[in-house]
């Protein structure tokens, strides 16, 4: 139970020539006519990685390069654990086998992005208590204000009139404001994790009258009633702390939560749910539903006369198709 190694001792790249074996539970390790002893319970051995020969890790910090593929049956003095060793030797050096494991890890990662991280973030989303909403909607409140938003030009008085009409005809819950804001992005509506709706002084002058603007809002009430924002955007930070744990940079991907809602777009299901809940909304308030329809037809074609037309044809389901719902029920 001999065989020769390369030993490096931790301290310099170089390897010195040495004779390993071994005596019960203990591996001697002979280097220059000097022999150390290692329980070999404390041995890490790491397996074959390409071309490159198993090594085995010295609780001293120094390694040992074996001279061959195979770890000697003495060095694995448990049965399953040699079964473990000799699978995975097998299975490494079979091409089948690593195309199948690399479709087993894409599978498991389609399935983790597209319903396990989501499934988690609606967990935790549900699980905030108001006061971290209300701290993270500040935080994206601001970071918008600085990149994305000026002071609103709409007047004072215009404003008042807008949030009375909200406040009367939608009744929302106490803790939900209407915020207005100027913006390069045209005429659109945002609601925060807290339940604060920014609307945009393009959308007020869009809406021909006061439903369409109520349309919208109703739509925007859907997104804060179901989390869609907060969801959206820990779904968005989960699968960039995944990608970052690989990297190693999970605290700057944590950190930049706030800012993931400057280039959030709701999924097509979650714009179905608001619309869902636009309608039921507009029914219990006596709404007439085609104001739904008029607004939305207005905004999508502003949207189709600048260059953010195929941005938003991606993340919103088609205007005919969200419509239709709204005109058949005339």
């Amino acid at each position: 139970m001999t065989i020769s190694v390369r030993y490096y001792d931790g301290i310099t790249a170089a390897a010195q020539v040495a004779v390993l074996s071994a005596e019960g539970d203990v591996v001697l390790l002979t280097v220059a006519d000097k022999t150390q002893r290692y329980s070999l319970k404390k041995l890490k051995i790491n397996p074959q990685l390409g071309h490159v020969f198993p090594t085995i890790d010295l609780p001293d910090e120094g390694y040992i390069e074996l001279l061959q593929a195979d770890v000697p049956a003495w060095l694995l003095p448990h049965k399953h654990q040699r079964l473990f060793w000799q699978r995975l030797w097998h299975w490494e050096n079979k091409l089948h086998y690593i195309a199948l494991s690399m479709l087993g890890i894409l599978a498991f990662a389609y399935v983790l992005v597209t319903y396990g991280i989501p499934k988690m973030a609606q967990g935790v989303a549900n699980s905030l208590p108001p006061a971290t909403e209300q701290v993270l909607a500040q935080h994206t409140l601001k970071s918008l204000d600085y990149v994305l938003f000026q002071p609103t030009k709409v007047p004072i008085a215009k404003q008042q009139h807008i949030q009375q009409l909200f406040k009367q005809r939608l009744q929302p819950a106490a803790h939900i404001n209407l915020v207005f804001r100027d913006s390069e992005i045209g005429a659109n509506a945002l609601a925060l994790p807290n339940g604060t709706i920014v609307i945009t002084d393009d959308l007020v002058s869009l809406a021909k009258n006061d439903n369409e603007l109520l349309a919208v809002l109703a739509h925007e009430l859907g997104h804060v009633q179901a989390r869609h924002g907060l969801r959206s955007a820990l779904s968005a930070a989960g699968l960039g702390i995944m990608v970052s744990t690989l990297t190693g940079d999970v605290e700057s991907t944590i950190a930049a939560i706030p800012t993931v809602f400057l280039q959030l777009s709701y999924s097509r299901d979650f714009e179905r749910e608001a619309d869902q809940f636009a309608y039921d909304t507009m029914l219990k308030h006596d709404i007439p539903l085609h104001y739904f329809a008029d607004i939305l037809l207005s905004l999508a074609s502003q949207h189709n006369a600048n260059s953010e037309a195929n941005d938003y044809q991606q993340t919103h389901p088609n205007v005919q198709e969200r419509i239709q719902p709204f005109l058949k029920a005339q």
